[in-house]
């Protein structure tokens, strides 16, 4: 959405707003990131395996038992 080529009124209120949303996200992540809150971003179809796989290899670096 934030990519959309405004043809009319509507498609520009809708990227702007799209694009507003994503800067806040991007934003708040930093945030979360910077007091040491693992973030992990995947489409959906895909979040368990990389839940399971940080799980893992925070796992085997000792940080938990």
């Amino acid at each position: 959405m934030t990519d959309a080529n405004p043809v009319d009124l509507h498609t520009l209120a809708m990227a702007v707003s799209a694009q507003t949303l994503a800067r806040q996200r991007m934003l708040v992540l930093e945030r979360l990131r910077q007091m040491g809150v693992d973030i992990i971003e995947a489409p959906f179809d895909a979040i368990g395996y990389r839940l399971i796989d940080r799980y893992l290899s925070i796992k085997r670096s000792g940080a938990i038992g």
